[in-house]
């Protein structure tokens, strides 16, 4: 008893009733981990349970705040669709504060709990979250294995399968990660059956996927296929003038990239022209 009043002293000991009964919350993670370690597992977990019920109960004002333990807690309590569920949006609160490897932890925590997901779809939506985020943070050969998985799910399921936008969304994003990584033609590839797949030829998407292709021609000296996929953007980009967010980011891209074409070909002049395009164009 002594113990318990000291800890509760040096404010390391909350008191909490939970499903009726009296009981205490270590306030330290370090001391919980101490603690926790001298326990078996199901005596772990229940105490997760417990603490997760408490914070649910006892601070329902506080759930976007307290979302990161109730997603820890949950998981460790092995309750598997509340888990999935506190991780996703504990994943989403992190992303949406730049915390990449924070929001990576919570979104893999949900990967591996995704037989909870409701359907295909959000399964797919999650693979692309851990692909984005992995991708990221530098962990590009598991970005590419995420965005394959979902392709996967994509082209056997009934109606994602005919989603074919969809499958061109994560074709583009297979493209993307292999051109960061140098592999030019494994990108090219990637990007040519993007563009296949898609069938608005005026969309924003279907434009960034042939400046995509522009940069990797050039990175392989295909000089005149890259001017003819980038020009054909900037025309394109011409049609997007009503939709000026789009019409002025896809044509700044379009003349950029020119603009490198036109320094990898050593025609300086025209290169600084064309940037100073794209540059008055973002002003």
């Amino acid at each position: 008893a002594s113990a318990v009043a000291k800890l509760r002293t040096l404010g390391l000991l909350r008191s909490l009733a939970i499903d009726g009964v009296a009981s205490f919350v270590l306030s330290s993670k370090m001391l919980e981990a101490a603690v926790t370690e001298r326990m078996s597992t199901p005596e772990r977990r229940e105490n997760h349970r417990r603490v997760a019920l408490a914070l649910e109960r006892f601070h329902p004002e506080q759930q976007g705040k307290l979302v990161f333990d109730l997603a820890h807690h949950y998981a460790q309590a092995g309750i598997e669709d509340l888990a999935f569920s506190y991780s996703l949006r504990a994943g989403a609160l992190a992303r949406e504060s730049r915390l990449n490897e924070q929001a990576l932890g919570y979104y893999e925590t949900a990967l591996g709990l995704s037989a909870q997901a409701k359907s295909a779809k959000e399964r797919v939506e999650l693979l692309e979250q851990v692909g984005k985020l992995r991708e990221a943070t530098g962990k590009y050969e598991e970005a590419l294995d995420a965005y394959s998985q979902g392709m996967s799910i994509i082209a056997t399921d009934a109606e994602l399968s005919n989603d074919q936008p969809l499958l061109s969304r994560f074709l583009r994003k297979r493209g993307l990660v292999h051109q960061k990584q140098g592999h030019n033609q494994e990108a090219l590839d990637s990007f040519n059956q993007a563009l296949l797949l898609q069938p608005d030829r005026g969309a924003p998407s279907y434009l960034d996927t042939l400046n995509d292709l522009g940069w990797s021609y050039i990175a392989v000296g295909g000089f005149g296929r890259a001017e003819l996929l980038l020009s054909d953007a900037l025309r394109l980009a011409g049609n997007l003038k009503d939709r000026t967010p789009e019409y002025s980011r896809l044509s700044a891209r379009s003349y950029y990239n020119l603009g490198v074409l036109a320094w990898s070909r050593g025609d300086f002049v025209l290169s600084q022209q064309l940037v100073e395009q794209s540059l008055d164009i973002y002003e």
